[in-house]
């Protein structure tokens, strides 16, 4: 007799979560916890983060330990694991960010003074060299290694690995941006997981996880159903070779809270 066939899961990582996994991984590798050091359970690893900073810190690490955590039991059990490039980049402006703030502080210039200079460019050629400019994008750029290397999963980009759906992404793109409050990058995220019919979107974002449950799951909510049906009449036009009969959605957003481990 043959076995059914078992259908992987897909699971997104949206911009959020994955700057908590890569705040966490600096981190971890500095003060030797997992997946650089022992593992620990979920009360060891937060007292050691509190060891080391203050409580709202920490916090934030431990989200990443735990949507890290998250996604290498998913990967175990055979999962796709996504991000999209808009998310990488945002890392790596995120990573230039913080260093041209470093420098300013530097200065004597702090959130107030950075506020007032509009022109990030001219701070850019000021501050960071190409040479240091590189050393930072390439160092925020390094997580999807890091990870494969150290916990054992690999995490694909999407824009990279799935070029024949960024051809028709924009067609998810307008009605999202169209019908809902996420802005363009947001959006873009979401319809690169709707187009490729995952299961689940890994997000911290309180704003962003309504709205894609809302359009998961509108209930009875006329306004949220008109948004879903709207989508899935785009994702229908996009994948014309799914048969009519055959139901499709769109992936719900989760933010973990467990930590079960990554050694």
């Amino acid at each position: 007799m043959t076995s059914p066939a078992v259908i992987s899961e897909t699971i997104f990582v949206d911009t959020n979560a994955f700057s908590y996994i890569r705040s966490y991984l600096s981190a971890a590798q500095s003060l030797g916890l997992p997946p650089f050091g022992p593992e620990l359970s979920q009360e060891d690893l937060n007292s050691s983060l509190r060891g080391a900073m203050p409580k709202g810190q920490a916090q934030y690490l431990l989200k990443g330990a735990k949507a890290l955590s998250f996604l290498k039991k998913k990967a175990d059990n055979d999962a796709s694991i996504y991000v999209s490039i808009m998310s990488v980049f945002e890392a790596i402006n995120s990573a230039v960010e913080s260093q041209l703030n470093a420098q300013l502080a530097a200065i004597g210039l702090g959130p107030r003074g950075r506020q007032r200079i509009n022109d990030r460019s001219d701070l850019v050629k000021h501050f960071l060299t190409p040479e240091t400019h590189e050393q930072i994008t390439s160092v925020a750029t390094s997580t999807i290694s890091i990870i494969q290397d150290n916990v054992g999963f690999e995490i694909k980009v999407f824009e990279r690995s799935e070029r024949d759906q960024v051809a028709v992404l924009p067609s998810i793109l307008e009605p999202l941006i169209s019908h809902t409050r996420l802005d363009v990058q947001d959006a873009w995220i979401a319809s690169a997981a709707i187009i490729s019919f995952a299961d689940a979107m890994v997000s911290y974002d309180g704003d962003f996880r309504e709205v894609i449950n809302r359009i998961n799951n509108p209930s009875s909510d006329a306004e949220w159903i008109q948004v879903r049906d709207v989508v899935i009449q785009a994702l229908r036009g996009v994948h014309v070779s799914v048969h009519p009969g055959i139901p499709i959605g769109v992936p719900s957003a989760v933010s973990p809270d467990n930590y079960e481990g990554l050694v």
